[in-house]
């Protein structure tokens, strides 16, 4: 038996077309290896450049709707991807995680999970989050860790040369996919 672990799809990921696209050398490393090349990206006009401009639009789509890979198929329009999206979190993120954790009531858990989506990169802080859900803050452990279990979120262990401080101090929360996260603060539309 093996468990293959997949996130969501990285930007990189979301702007490649094609294998051979994927095995060519990015234009970084196209420069590093030859800084003599003009690259308009590296020359100080980024946007005269048609495929930094596509990267932008690309980047745009993917704050805007996350990496979920049935989302990227170009030919599935934006009211598609909102109704995807909102699908999920109804059936996957507050039905099944619920039952994974034998959550008695709804609302507290979904409470909880607007209340992460917010605190994305911030320092988690388990006794706010209790508070604002209106749980226990083992509770809030609880919620968090089902989150993390079922790959909504990512706990970014802090580092210290001491490993006593590593242990006791607490993580940085990250929504693992942006869409997802969106969605949960109720954001549609545009990114602005």
């Amino acid at each position: 038996i093996a468990i293959f672990e997949i996130s969501p799809l990285t930007l990189p990921e979301l702007g490649t077309r094609s294998w051979d696209e994927a095995i060519k050398p990015s234009r970084f490393q196209t420069w590093v290896e030859d800084p003599d090349k003009d690259l308009a990206v590296f020359n100080g006009i980024p946007l005269s450049d048609k495929a930094y401009c596509g990267n932008i639009l690309e980047f745009e789509k993917y704050l805007q709707y996350g990496g979920m890979p049935s989302l990227s198929d170009p030919n599935v329009d934006d009211r598609e991807k909102d109704d995807w999206l909102d699908d999920y979190i109804s059936t996957y993120l507050q039905r099944d995680v619920r039952d994974i954790g034998n959550i008695k009531e709804l609302e507290p858990f979904v409470t909880a999970q607007k209340i992460a989506a917010s605190l994305t990169g911030q320092i988690l802080n388990y006794n706010s989050v209790a508070k604002l859900a209106g749980v226990s803050p083992k509770t809030a452990m609880r919620f968090i860790s089902y989150l993390n279990i079922s790959y909504q979120v990512f706990l970014l262990k802090p580092w210290f040369r001491n490993t006593n401080k590593r242990l006791s101090k607490s993580p940085k929360l990250h929504f693992v996919d942006p869409g997802i996260q969106r969605r949960l603060l109720s954001r549609k539309g545009d990114l602005t």
